[in-house]
């Protein structure tokens, strides 16, 4: 735990006792004012509750300071959510930009740490063509991506519900490993 957080894991506290207390604060944060009794509703006026990213959100590209494929972290875990990041990729070669979302539990840039999430080919498009990729991510981890062409007008959306535990796998099924294309 040292090695992947940083810093002693606390041994103090039960963790399941911990977890079942953090739960019960956070069902009773989000219950609805009328079942809540005053006691209880001044006791969690005092927790201070934001949502979060739950993990390294990013994407594949080419490095050309260290000349390679790494993944590149977009949203950090820890991110208040909702949050919205938008950058300029530029397309590989012959018109062809190949965008991806990927998730780690770790600030990771070897591509075998890292779990694919999401995959979209835009085709046809003049080659060095700069396109705008806007990853955005909601409360209840559903994340929207755009992909924007400024110069041709082309535009394609993708809305996609990130599996809560972390593992990169989402309600459309797509978990397949991907091919890396685009620079940053």
């Amino acid at each position: 735990l040292k090695g992947i957080f940083g810093k002693e894991p606390l041994q103090s506290v039960n963790p399941d006792e911990a977890v079942a207390l953090g739960a019960a604060t956070y069902a009773g944060i989000k219950a609805k004012p009328e079942e809540t009794t005053t006691r209880q509703k001044k006791k969690l006026d005092k927790v201070g509750l934001k949502d979060v990213a739950n993990a390294y959100y990013g994407t594949v590209v080419y490095d050309d300071e260290i000349g390679r494929i790494i993944h590149k972290i977009i949203i950090k875990r820890g991110t208040p959510l909702p949050c919205s990041v938008t950058k300029i990729y530029e397309a590989y070669s012959k018109g062809v930009f190949h965008a991806n979302l990927t998730q780690s539990p770790i600030e990771e840039l070897d591509l075998d740490m890292v779990e694919p999430i999401f995959d979209h080919l835009m085709e046809g498009l003049p080659p060095g063509s700069k396109i705008q990729v806007t990853w955005s991510c909601d409360q209840n981890m559903r994340m929207q991506a755009e992909f924007y062409h400024p110069d041709s007008g082309t535009r394609f959306d993708k809305e996609l519900e990130v599996d809560s535990a972390g593992t990169g796998n989402t309600k459309d099924g797509n978990d397949d490993m991907f091919e890396t294309f685009v620079i940053e």
